[in-house]
């Protein structure tokens, strides 16, 4: 891998993207111009009204206050950039690219803790026979299907019933609900619930087919009958009409007498007691395949089986781009903010030591007053008719209590002096070292990768993973 040995842009002869101040500037353009600190002396001066001493007086101090303010802010900017944690950007102070390599084998050893648990997470998943039981509201949602199946029935048979019995309506609706409750849930349901649990503990699948036999020979048998029943309520109601006899009369031994001599052969009958033989035996399908569906099997391996699926495919996913990711993140990401940071604070240390300098500067020559104290003169005498002159702003000045004391301290230019130290050794050695480092530690992360390929994918499936990182 070959490595890019000046990304931050630093001039190794001591220069940078900016260029150091040499020269007198102008002072307009200058940072330390008093109008770009917000100090107007021409408008203190026409604030005054020709009471110029006190305005004098306020003009020092906003000047006094407003050069240390604009030292502060300009060495807190290089203070903070030195003297915060720096997130590890500092390569003098930071856990640095070793720290890379030791989390991506935290990582490895997090994926193969992982790929061990889902190798035998599928050496116990559950069997293809385990049931998944079925809740309370599985329950409600069967009897309430059920329910609807009953009742469709015996409301398609209700109307003849209530005509031919002497019961009334009531009763006929009553009589109507059992049979069909046998119909649909003893034979339907209760067959379906009972050979579906035939089917999952039998070995053999002869019980099961056995089963359903009787099942669809018990079925057709109980809806023949009660069809043949209901062909002889419906002939008995032709000829009670015919005869004009009372309903009092009618009853469920007139109904097998005239029964017995019913065929049992549905072609026979009318078309209303065919198609309930057809109803009957249709709702008591629908009842057996509820009744048979209900307890599934299958359902928590399937489950189980998708869920393992997505975890295996994440953790193969998080391996085969392991390598990849945190060279990434040595060479793209650690190694570029290290140089760019050093290139930030190489400039906030030029741009501060440029404004000490000038400001020193103009401390120590007194340039700064005599601007403003110029400006504070020709707008007062052009404001007023009491003239001043510049003896007598001198005269103002050492009489009053103004703390005229340089505003950096020796502390403040440590700051530079430290911030100088970190760019030279960059400059010199540390460049180079680090980036050093962070091919080394590349080649480590690599090696690591290969060496966990095995006990994260799996002896079969591990090899030749390798090639897409």
């Amino acid at each position: 891998m070959t490595e890019d040995k000046n990304p931050s842009g630093l001039d190794p002869s001591g220069g940078s993207h900016e260029s150091v101040r040499s020269g007198p500037a102008s002072t307009a353009s200058w940072p330390t111009d008093p109008k770009s600190l917000g100090i107007d002396p021409a408008e203190i001066a026409i604030d005054a009204h020709g009471d110029w001493k006190p305005a004098h007086h306020k003009l020092l101090t906003s000047l006094g206050l407003a050069y240390r303010d604009l030292v502060n802010r300009t060495l807190g900017t290089v203070a903070r950039e030195i003297g915060q944690p720096l997130n590890g950007w500092d390569f003098k102070r930071s856990k640095g690219p070793p720290q890379v390599t030791h989390d991506a084998e935290g990582e490895l050893r997090d994926l193969q803790r992982r790929s061990l648990q889902h190798r035998n997470a599928r050496e116990t998943l559950p069997l293809p026979s385990d049931t998944d039981t079925p809740t309370a509201y599985d329950w409600l949602k069967l009897i309430a299907i059920l329910a609807v199946c009953i009742v469709l029935e015996a409301v398609a048979n209700v109307t003849l019933l209530s005509r031919a019995l002497s019961t009334g309506l009531v009763g006929a609706f009553i009589t109507a609900v059992l049979v069909s409750a046998i119909n649909v849930g003893a034979l339907g349901a209760g067959g379906g619930l009972t050979l579906s649990g035939v089917r999952r503990h039998s070995k053999s699948r002869l019980p099961f087919l056995s089963g359903c036999g009787l099942l669809v020979v018990a079925a057709t048998a109980l809806n023949l009958i009660v069809g043949r029943h209901r062909e002889a309520f419906a002939r008995l109601i032709e000829e009670r009409e015919q005869q004009t006899l009372e309903a009092t009369e009618v009853s469920l031994a007139s109904v097998r007498e005239l029964a017995a001599g019913i065929s049992f052969n549905p072609v026979t009958w009318e078309l209303e007691s065919l198609l309930f033989l057809a109803l009957g035996l249709a709702l008591c399908a629908v009842g057996f395949y509820k009744g048979f569906t209900f307890v599934k099997t299958g359902v928590k391996r399937k489950e189980a089986e998708e869920s393992l699926a997505l975890e295996g495919k994440e953790i193969k996913e998080r391996y085969t781009t392991l390598s990849e990711r945190y060279r990434k993140e040595l060479t793209q990401g650690l190694r570029a903010d290290v140089a760019g940071w050093i290139e930030e604070l190489d400039r906030k240390r030029r741009r501060a030591r440029n404004v000490l300098e000038d400001v020193k500067e103009s401390w120590e020559k007194g340039s700064y007053l005599d601007f403003v104290e110029s400006d504070f003169i020709v707008a007062h005498n052009k404001h007023n008719a009491d003239k001043i002159d510049r003896e007598m702003v001198d005269l103002h000045r050492e009489s009053v209590n103004v703390d005229w004391s340089f505003p950096a301290t020796p502390a403040d230019w440590h700051i530079l002096d430290e911030a100088d130290e970190i760019v030279a050794a960059w400059r010199d050695s540390g460049q180079e070292a680090f980036f050093d480092s962070v091919h080394s530690e590349c080649e480590k992360v690599a090696d690591l990768w290969k060496r966990y390929e095995s006990v994260v994918l799996g002896p079969a499936t591990g090899k030749g993973a390798h090639n897409t990182g």
